[in-house]
């Protein structure tokens, strides 16, 4: 039964995204035999198939985090590479925040975040954290297997593996990110993201709160004032209300994040950006 309820589900997917997985197909069968992701990345963009997206292989965007006003390290989100992951073309995408030294001595954070997300159809095939914050250790991944319906859960120091059913294709905690970018605001006031989040999935909810024009450390930007309505329980449990400021030119970039969290709120302030030229 649950078998059948994946098929139907999925042929119900592939019927309303045809285009997608017509352009999947075809490259498939075109250039992914060369066997290299870089010289198959490379041709995409020479034939003009890339998907276009906001973001592409290089771009690299550094915050300075404050905690309540006081600087407390740097955020760094990296689109770091290009691989083939599960026979799929993929960016390997990164984000890593550490505490700077006066911050260290009170409390330290050391964080590594990665997404490996499907080039083509624009959905997250794996996803991996470890956390050092304070005294706390974590250690988790998600892999997310689309071939046999499946998110497989592994987490450090545990033998058992998790495994949970999927019947749509998911973003993850970093992945989701991107894809808000993905999003044109002049369209519509609320967007819905599947996402997956420590074990469980749920529909994110995007919403535009309006226009702002922004002055920031390194220019002056008309902004879309988004807010994404976060989980409050898994990974999002301990923390409150997320809003981002994201340019309204085509690349979107975020240029502020806020977050309100029990004791007060931590902020990431945009402070050097390397665009790469997209096709």
């Amino acid at each position: 039964m649950i078998l059948l309820i994946l098929r139907k589900k999925l042929f119900s997917f592939i019927s309303k995204n045809t285009a997608v997985f017509l352009i999947f197909i075809f490259i498939s069968m075109n250039v992914y035999g060369s066997g290299n992701a870089y010289d198959v990345y490379s041709e995409l963009i020479v034939q003009g198939n890339l998907p276009e997206k906001p973001f592409m292989l290089g771009e690299e965007l550094v915050y300075s985090v404050s905690y309540m006003g006081i600087s407390g390290g740097e955020l760094i989100l990296r689109v770091e590479d290009v691989i083939f992951y599960d026979d799929a073309l993929c960016y390997r995408i990164t984000a890593t925040i550490k505490s700077n030294r006066t911050f260290s001595l009170f409390y330290r954070v050391d964080d590594y975040v990665e997404s490996v997300y499907d080039l083509i159809g624009g959905f997250s095939r794996k996803y991996f954290i470890k956390q050092e914050e304070g005294k706390y250790r974590n250690e988790k991944s998600i892999l997310l297997d689309y071939k046999n319906n499946k998110a497989d859960f592994h987490a450090e120091g545990k033998d058992v593996k998790e495994v949970k059913i999927l019947e749509r294709y998911l973003q993850d905690s970093l992945s989701v990110f991107y894809e808000i970018r993905k999003r044109d605001f002049n369209d519509k006031e609320l967007y819905e993201i599947p996402v997956i989040s420590g074990k469980k999935e749920y529909d994110l909810k995007v919403e535009l709160l309006g226009r702002k024009r922004l002055k920031t450390s390194i220019g002056t930007y008309n902004t879309y004032h988004v807010k994404p309505y976060l989980m409050k329980e898994g990974e999002f449990k301990d923390k409150g209300d997320l809003e981002m400021f994201i340019t309204d030119d085509y690349r979107k970039i975020p240029v502020l994040m806020t977050l309100e969290v029990v004791f007060g709120n931590v902020r990431a302030d945009l402070k050097k950006a390397r665009m790469p030229v997209l096709n």
